[in-house]
């Protein structure tokens, strides 16, 4: 099982929690029996820690990308005020 989820597309790593999460419901008539929900639940917490990274370092080159904007607008208007 690879779970280096650096190579894989967001859709991908959504697909996979999504299999992972059929996996441990259809184990089982009853519902999901504590074995599946104990291999299955790192796995998608581990798959979605790296969307939530993948998330923040999008909106941290975003954020970082106006503020630049915002100082050469600001540098901008200094210049032409003096």
């Amino acid at each position: 099982m690879d779970n280096d989820f650096s190579k894989n597309s967001d859709k991908e790593i959504k697909e996979k929690m999504a299999q992972w999460s059929d996996s441990m419901f259809t184990r089982t008539a009853q519902g999901a029996d504590i074995n599946s929900v104990m291999l299955f639940t790192p796995l998608i917490q581990l798959a979605q820690n790296e969307l939530t990274s993948r998330y923040m370092k999008r909106t941290t080159l975003i954020a970082i990308g106006i503020s630049s904007v915002a100082l050469v607008v600001s540098l901008t208007a200094l210049l032409v005020s003096i």
